[in-house]
C-alpha cells in the first residue's frame, strides 16, 4: 500500500489541507520528508494517518477547531486492487467510505496493512521521540511488540519462545498423555461412531436380493396404482361434464320440441349462407338493370314514335346505286334488329317477372325509378344486406 495523497480536509487545525506525494517514479527512490518548524502540526499529520487507517476514537483531542461530527479525513491510496480515494469521518460505524459517500469495509485496510492493529503500525512506521524514548528499556529486555521487533532485527530469534510455545500447546490440543478432550480422542470418537454406523448400514448378499425383488414388486406395485389413477380420474371428469351438463338439459329439450315442427323443411343447400348475400346482390343488379334497360325501351320507343317515314328515302334504300356504306349499315341494323327484338322481349319478360314477385299483377312500366332513387335503393339494399348477416349470426 502507498500513500498517494492524504487530505486534511477538516482534522486538528486544518482545513481543506492536501499533502499530494505524487506518482512513482519507476527505478527512482519512493522517499519524501516531510519538515517544518515546532507547532507545525507534523505530529496532527501523523496522527490524522493513523486515524484514517484505523477510525478516530472516540474521544480525540484533534477537534478543538472543529466539532466531532465535522472530523474528516481524506486519502488517494495505491492498493493492491487500485487506487481508491477513501474518506474518514468522526462516527461509531461506517466511518470508513468511497470518495461518494458509500460505505467501505475497514477490513480493506485492514487486509492491505497485514492485520497489523494501531498500536503495532504506530510501533513500527509511526515512531515519534516519546515513542522511542519509552521503548528504550523494553529494547534492552526484548520485551513488548517494539522492543521484540527491534530485537529481531539485531538477532533474527524474536518470538522463538512464543512460537515454540504456542507449539507445545497446540501438541497438547491434539493429544495429552492423560486428557479427555484432545482433539485425537474427538477423532477416535468420530472414527468409533462412524465404524458403528458403517456396521449398521452393512447388509447380507441374501437381503440385497430380497430388497431388491421387493422394490421391483413395489415399483410395479406404483405403476398400477398410477394407471388405475390416471383411469378413475378420466372418469371423474367425465362424470363432471356430465354433470355440469344438466342444468343444460331442460333448454336442450325446449330448443327440441321447437325445432320438431320444422323436421318436414327440406334441408338448407350446402353453403347456402355464403350463397345469400351473393344472390341478394345479383338481384339488386337485375332490378337496376331492369329500370335502365325500362327506361331505354321508352326512350326508343319514344324515338320511334317520332320518326316520320319517308317514301323517297326509302325508295332509295333499294336503289343498286345507293351509298355503300349505308347501304351496309342498314342491312347489318336490319339484320341485327331480329336479335334486338328478342333481348327486348327477354328484358320486358324479366322486367314482368321482377314486377310479379315485387307485386302481384304490378305493370312494370309504372316500377321504374329515377337514377337517384336508384342510388338510394342501393344504399338501402347495402344496408339491408350488413343488417341481415348480423340477423343471422344472432339467430346461430
Amino acid at each position: 500500500m502507498r500513500l498517494m495523497r492524504l487530505d486534511l480536509t477538516r482534522y486538528g487545525g486544518f482545513t481543506d489541507r492536501v499533502l499530494d506525494f505524487g506518482p512513482c517514479a519507476p527505478g527512482e527512490l519512493d522517499l519524501h520528508i516531510v519538515h517544518g518548524p515546532n507547532e507545525a502540526g507534523k505530529s496532527t499529520l501523523l496522527n490524522a494517518w493513523l486515524d484514517l487507517l484505523f477510525g478516530i476514537g472516540r474521544t480525540t483531542s484533534f477537534n478543538f477547531l472543529h466539532p466531532y461530527p465535522a472530523l474528516q479525513i481524506g486519502a488517494l491510496l495505491d492498493l493492491p486492487g487500485g487506487a481508491r480515494e477513501l474518506r474518514r469521518v468522526k462516527k461509531d460505524r461506517d466511518s470508513l467510505c468511497d470518495a461518494d459517500g458509500r460505505p467501505v469495509p475497514d477490513t480493506l485496510l485492514h487486509g492491505a496493512m497485514g492485520g497489523i492493529d494501531r498500536s503495532a503500525c504506530a510501533d513500527m512506521f509511526a515512531l515519534d521521540a516519546v515513542t522511542m524514548e519509552r521503548g528504550g528499556d523494553s529494547i534492552l529486555s526484548s520485551q513488548g511488540d517494539l522492543g521484540q521487533l527491534l530485537f529481531s532485527a539485531s538477532a533474527g530469534l524474536a518470538e522463538l519462545g512464543q512460537q515454540l510455545e504456542r507449539l507445545r500447546e497446540g501438541a497438547d490440543g491434539f493429544h495429552r498423555k492423560g486428557g479427555r478432550k484432545t482433539a485425537l480422542r474427538e477423532h477416535l470418537a468420530a472414527l468409533e461412531a462412524l465404524t458403528a454406523e458403517r456396521r449398521g448400514l452393512d447388509v447380507l448378499a441374501s437381503d440385497y436380493r430380497a430388497r431388491r425383488e421387493a422394490l421391483g414388486l413395489a415399483r410395479t406395485a406404483h405403476d398400477e396404482a398410477a394407471g388405475a389413477l390416471s383411469r378413475a380420474a378420466a372418469a371423474r371428469d367425465a362424470a363432471k361434464a356430465a354433470l355440469d351438463a344438466r342444468p343444460w338439459l331442460a333448454e336442450w329439450g325446449a330448443v327440441t320440441a321447437e325445432l320438431a315442427p320444422l323436421d318436414v323443411l327440406p334441408d338448407a343447400v350446402p353453403g347456402w349462407d355464403q350463397a345469400v348475400p351473393r344472390l341478394i346482390e345479383e338481384e339488386l343488379r337485375l332490378r337496376t338493370e331492369a329500370a335502365v334497360n325500362a327506361q331505354a325501351l321508352a326512350r326508343i320507343a319514344d324515338e320511334l314514335a317520332a320518326l316520320t317515314p319517308d317514301p323517297a328515302a326509302l325508295a332509295l334504300a333499294d336503289d343498286p346505286g345507293f351509298d355503300e356504306e349505308l347501304r351496309a349499315r342498314f342491312l347489318a341494323a336490319r339484320d341485327d334488329l331480329p336479335r334486338r327484338l328478342a333481348e327486348l322481349a327477354q328484358a320486358e319478360a324479366t322486367a314482368a317477372a321482377l314486377a310479379a314477385r315485387i307485386a302481384e299483377g304490378a305493370d312494370p312500366t309504372m316500377l321504374r325509378i329515377d337514377p337517384a332513387a336508384l342510388e338510394r335503393l342501393a344504399e338501402l339494399a347495402t344496408a339491408h344486406e350488413g343488417l341481415a348477416a348480423h340477423l343471422a349470426s344472432a339467430r346461430a
